[in-house]
């Protein structure tokens, strides 16, 4: 019988690299939350209160389509089953639709006679220049 026991992996919620990036997220989530009753109130403003509470119900059908939406595009199969907020719905998906950095290229050398690498015999880096 096969004794190796299964561990299970979860991924923690995805930090977010820029502050923009963190800023739509806090905008995501909340208007995921709260913007069923923003638009409920504006519509109840605009016009009578009959349509805004249809508009409000109407809004909990649309909302919860979108939240469920952005959740299956952006968590991983295996994690779907565990409880996220609107916020972390949010940071998922941006980190993986909108805000995701690429690896760092190296730098090349540059013409203006500094570079990037150091030498290994222990004095420390030089610009090229001065290794000629």
């Amino acid at each position: 019988m096969n004794k190796a026991s299964f561990t299970f992996h979860l991924n923690p919620t995805p930090t977010l690299p820029t502050r923009g990036c963190r800023t739509m997220a806090r905008l995501l989530g909340w208007s995921l939350s709260y913007g069923n009753y923003i638009i409920a109130l504006l519509m109840w403003w605009q016009s009578d209160w009959f349509i805004a509470i249809g508009t409000l119900l109407l809004g909990f059908v649309v909302f919860g389509i979108i939240r469920s939406k952005l959740r299956n595009d952006s968590i991983p199969p295996a994690q779907r089953e565990y409880p996220y907020d609107d916020y972390a719905i949010a940071t998922w998906y941006l980190s993986r639709n909108h805000c995701f950095r690429l690896p760092d290229e190296p730098k090349e050398k540059t013409d203006n006679g500094e570079c990037e690498t150091c030498e290994d015999d222990g004095s420390g880096c030089r610009t090229c220049a001065e290794r000629k």
